[in-house]
């Protein structure tokens, strides 16, 4: 299976929702999906778009054929939560330190994935490329129920 990593900054989830409903539902409605999208969601730039887009693709809320395409929204924040752990790069590793180790600070799991091929610019000092793909990965896995925050310490939630 294809692993993701594209990983915007963590929004809650009606901010999610509204970012999907931005993508257009008909792939030939635009000739520039990533303006639209920036556009319509007030993102930044359009690398922040393209970067919603490639994170949406991973959660199997937009299609890309040819163009992006806005597909339905799960039931539940269960089912994402499901995709987020099998498709994005990272996650289902965090998350098995997070359940092995937990409770467990972001600065422990930082090392501990520092040590797998999870994190790109692995070295001895921490990179922020790393620091911040943990703790946006932390975010997500938040924001979809997968762990819970207490005191600065994370433990898998089920």
């Amino acid at each position: 299976m294809v692993r993701f990593k594209p990983l915007p900054e963590p929004r809650p989830l009606d901010e999610l929702r509204r970012i999907h409903g931005a993508v257009p539902a008909d792939p030939t409605a635009t000739d520039d999906c990533c303006s639209s999208l920036q556009a319509a969601a007030s993102l930044p730039n359009r690398e922040t778009a393209r970067e919603w887009l490639g994170f949406l693709e991973a959660l199997e809320l937009v299609d890309d054929d040819g163009g992006y395409y806005r597909r339905d929204w799960p039931a539940d924040k269960q089912e994402l939560g499901k995709r987020f752990e099998q498709r994005i790069l990272g996650a289902r590793e965090l998350l098995a330190a997070v359940q092995a180790e937990g409770p467990v600070t972001r600065d422990e799991l930082l090392w501990t994935l520092d040590d797998s091929d999870t994190m790109s610019g692995r070295s001895d000092d921490r990179t922020l490329d790393s620091l911040t793909r943990v703790e946006r990965l932390l975010g997500w896995s938040d924001q979809l129920g997968l762990v819970s925050e207490r005191d600065g310490r994370y433990s898998r939630s089920y």
